[in-house]
Formats: C-alpha cells, sequence, structure tokens
C-alpha cells in the first residue's frame, strides 16, 4: 500500500509506473488495475534456488539470484530511471544484480538488518536513533529521507487533516483497525473488549481488509454490538478517523495515518518490525503502547479503554503529540526527491544582488535565520560587494532549468568551511533542500582545499535539520544561548 501511495504521486508527477511482485494476491492486482498501474508478475521455469541466511528469506520464494534475473528479463524491453525495491528478503546482492537495468536504485526499509546498494533510502519511521541506524548499511553517497516527514500517506489523509476538528478527549466514537489482512484476529479480541466496557452510547466503526479471512465472524460480532458499524475494504478510512476520538490498532504504517490526524490511540505490535517504531511514538506521548499481541488480552485492552474514558486530558494530549509529528505530504516529499531535476550551480555575480536581497528578506527565509530582522538595502548592497571580492567566501545560487531554487554560502578559515542554505520561496517543501546542500558541497570540495563543512542550523529548524542529517551531516556539538537586557 505504501508502494501504490508513492506510485500515484509519481504519477501524478507525470511519471511511468509499473509494479513488479512474484506473489501478489488478485484483489491486490485488481487495485492496480483501477488506478491504471502496469503490473508485471515474477514467473520463471526454473526450480525454485535456495533461500539465503536474511531473516525474512523465505518471504521471496526463491533466491535472490533467480529473482533478480527474473527481474532483469521484466525490465529488459525499457530504460528505467527508477527502481524502487521494498522487500526485506532483498539486499545488496539483487541490487548490485540489477544495476545494469536502470540508471539509479531506491530503497524503502524500516528493518535496518541488512546491507545495501542503493542511491537513496526511505525509512519513514521513528526512532531515537534514526540518523545512525542505516550507518556501513549504505553507500557514503546515498541519500536518505529518513523520518515520518516522509512517511508514505494517502492524499485523503491530508485532505482530512485540512478540515480536522480540534479534539478535546472526549470519546464518543472508537475506531477499530488491525491492517489488510489480521491473521490472528486481534479485531475480535478488540471488539470483546469493547463489549465488556458496557458502554452502548459509543459508536464503534470496525475496518477490515479484503485479506481478512475473519470477515464472516467480525460481521457477526459487529452486528450483535450496539451502534457498531462494519466496513469491508472501504476507501474512506482517513474520514473514518477523522470522526473517531480513539482507535484501537495494530502498529506499522497506521501508525503515521493516526498521527496526522491526530487520532489517540490503543496500540499493540503484531509483528516484530512493528514494535521499535511504536515504542518511540509512545515515548513520544502520541499513544499508548500495550506491547507484542502475545501479551496483550482482553483484560489487559478493557482496562486501557478504561483508563483512556477517564482521561480526557491525556488523550487531548496524545493527540496533539500525534498531529505534531507529520504534516501527511511525505509521499510529494519522496516523489519530488525522485523526480527533482539536477540542480546546476553558479557563483553569484553582481546582477544577482537585488534578487538575493528579495529572498534573504523574504518571511520564510528570515523565519529561521539568526537574525530575523529585515535587512536594510544598503547594509545588504554593501556586504553583497565584499563578499563577491572575498576569496574565502563563495555564494552560489543553484538552479534548476535556468531557474533560481536556493542559495548556499560557505565561509572558510584554514581547513574548515562554515555553510548556511535557504531556499528561493516558493521552492519550500519540493524536497530540494538535501540536494542543495549535496551540490553544493561538492562544488566547494572541487574548488577548495578544506576538510570540514561544518552547518550551524537552529534547534527549532526541524526541516533544515532534516536536509543536513540526509546530506550526511551529523551533529558534533550542542550550543546554548541565553538573551540578556531588553
Amino acid at each position: 500500500m505504501r508502494c501504490l501511495t508513492l506510485a500515484d504521486a509519481l504519477r501524478r508527477r507525470g511519471a511511468q509506473v509499473r509494479f513488479i511482485s512474484r506473489h501478489m494476491p488478485v484483489y491486490l492486482r485488481d487495485m492496480l488495475t483501477t488506478n491504471g498501474i502496469e503490473f508485471a508478475s515474477l514467473e520463471s521455469d526454473a526450480e525454485p534456488t535456495p533461500l539465503d541466511e536474511l531473516a525474512h528469506a523465505q518471504w521471496l520464494g526463491t533466491g535472490q539470484v533467480q529473482d533478480s534475473q527474473d527481474t532483469i528479463r521484466i525490465l529488459s524491453d525499457k530504460t528505467w530511471d527508477w527502481l524502487i525495491v521494498d522487500h526485506y528478503a532483498l539486499d545488496i546482492r539483487w541490487e548490485n544484480a540489477l544495476r545494469g537495468s536502470t540508471k539509479k536504485i531506491m530503497v524503502i526499509d524500516d528493518i535496518a538488518d541488512r546491507r545495501h546498494d542503493c542511491d537513496l533510502l526511505l525509512d519513514q519511521n521513528f526512532y531515537s536513533d534514526m540518523e545512525k541506524r542505516y550507518e556501513n548499511l549504505v553507500p557514503s553517497q546515498c541519500v536518505k529521507l529518513l523520518g515520518p516527514k516522509y512517511a508514505l500517506l494517502r492524499p485523503e489523509f491530508r485532505k482530512a487533516r485540512e478540515n480536522l476538528r480540534k479534539r478535546d478527549g472526549r470519546v464518543s466514537r472508537i475506531f477499530v483497525f488491525f491492517g489488510g489482512s489480521d491473521p490472528t484476529n486481534e479485531t475480535a479480541k478488540a471488539l470483546e473488549a469493547i463489549r465488556l466496557l458496557g458502554r452502548p452510547d459509543i459508536a464503534v466503526d470496525v475496518v477490515v481488509g479484503a485479506a481478512n479471512s475473519h470477515q464472516d465472524v467480525i460481521a457477526a460480532i459487529c452486528e450483535s454490538m450496539p451502534n457498531t458499524a462494519y466496513h469491508c475494504q472501504v476507501d474512506n478510512v482517513a474520514q473514518l478517523m477523522a470522526n473517531a476520538d480513539l482507535a484501537i490498532g495494530a502498529g506499522g504504517s497506521a501508525n503515521w495515518e493516526r498521527c496526522c490526524l491526530g487520532l489517540p490511540s490503543i496500540i499493540f505490535s503484531l509483528a516484530d518490525n512493528q514494535s521499535s517504531g511504536s515504542e518511540a511514538i509512545a515515548l513520544w506521548g502520541a499513544h499508548l503502547y500495550l506491547g507484542k499481541r502475545e501479551k496483550v488480552d482482553t483484560t489487559l485492552l478493557l482496562a486501557s479503554l478504561e483508563i483512556a474514558l477517564a482521561s480526557p486530558q491525556l488523550l487531548q494530549r496524545m493527540s496533539d503529540a500525534g498531529y505534531a509529528i507529520l504534516d501527511g505530504k511525505g509521499a510529494e516529499r519522496v516523489s519530488s526527491r525522485i523526480l527533482s531535476q539536477p540542480i546546476e550551480f553558479r557563483p553569484a555575480e553582481k546582477k544577482d544582488c537585488d534578487m538575493i536581497f528579495n529572498w534573504r528578506n523574504a518571511d520564510e527565509s528570515r523565519y529561521f535565520s539568526s537574525s530575523t530582522e529585515p535587512i536594510p538595502y544598503e547594509t545588504h548592497v554593501s556586504w553583497f560587494d565584499n563578499a563577491l571580492l572575498d576569496r574565502d567566501r563563495a555564494i552560489l545560487i543553484g538552479e534548476i532549468d535556468g531557474e533560481p531554487a536556493g542559495v548556499i554560502r560557505y565561509d572558510r578559515k584554514d581547513e574548515r568551511a562554515i555553510v548556511s542554505v535557504y531556499l528561493v520561496p516558493g521552492c519550500k517543501g519540493k524536497g530540494l533542500g538535501v540536494e542543495l546542500i549535496s551540490g553544493g558541497n561538492q562544488w566547494i570540495e572541487n574548488y577548495w582545499q578544506i576538510k570540514t563543512i561544518d552547518a550551524l542550523i537552529n534547534a527549532e529548524n526541524v526541516a533544515s535539520i532534516g536536509a543536513f542529517e540526509a546530506a550526511g551531516f551529523r551533529k558534533k556539538n550542542c550550543v546554548y544561548s541565553k538573551f540578556v537586557g531588553s
């Protein structure tokens, strides 16, 4: 589903997309067909080759060598710009083999348990060690898009967020959803806890996917409970979440859907790869995490529901915390990064003085600047003229198709350079920051003999911190400031 979300975002920008899978359920193939997306099935006359040592190797259905050969044949009819890989049973060996079939490779991962050969890596999850999880697992030049700001949410969640009501912590409607399949029927467990709660005045919306083998059982339970609605494979999940006051569900990508809409939740994990992310969100204060499903019974769920209903202030804080984590624009950021045209750099010239003055004084540029006050024009002209003559200062303008996208400045002292950067007004939110920083650094390394590039970033400028980290920067020091006087 996250790949389908990304595919839709890419197609809206004009990309041709093909899905490749060895095992694809019919209902998912139908979903691709309905969305007008091409699908190719991996089939081979050869016997399945032995599985390798990866933890999820059995999910592939054959060995990586055979799978890579089959995939190469599927891709041989065209020259592909990007190959996007989302599979826990594929690693650097498979990616090495596919290098001849594509210009660039992107990997979607969230368990960080194997090496990759990729140009771009996406991990949309929230971890305390997020910036270090892929050290020594990806090439040094790989751009890493890390964290929930890149979460691949469908557009309806962003739209629902735009009209979202402010939650006050009171519960009159509960939303229950445990993913598309829910093989152990955690849905029934949650419904039993709600029944024992004895609150027929609280409405309940229950959502199951087409792959859920317990549909008939769940539908019957919903029919027997007052004020309870059963929904199967519906396309209005975002609206159902927006209408709810509390959710019960599983970890995984649904965490970000709930957080995007500020929906307080009671969560437990159905798989090992859901645990650490769910724990991190709980520490952030955005939901109640009960642990792995094996340890969660009806009694624990009932007690959690009773605590939630008795604690409106807690639920309100959870709602605010989740809402602050992400804005629902991740798919647009990722697709923009994939399809963005290369940024070309040129040194600033005298003719750029007025443009740079207007860009620097724009509200969005000054907001996180070290000096938030507008710069007087005469002061700027004097500074700019001196900067052009300073051999230890470089001002570069990044352009896409001849149109300016951002300004990046370097100040050199011995073998160290300090970098500062801002995007041209109107270019924010397009995923250009990382490329602007990476390309500017490459330019300066070609012309200056330096060993270190440092960036001084406002701690509140989360977007800039993320861009520099994705471009390979690491936090080295902390600076504490105190303003004195009037």
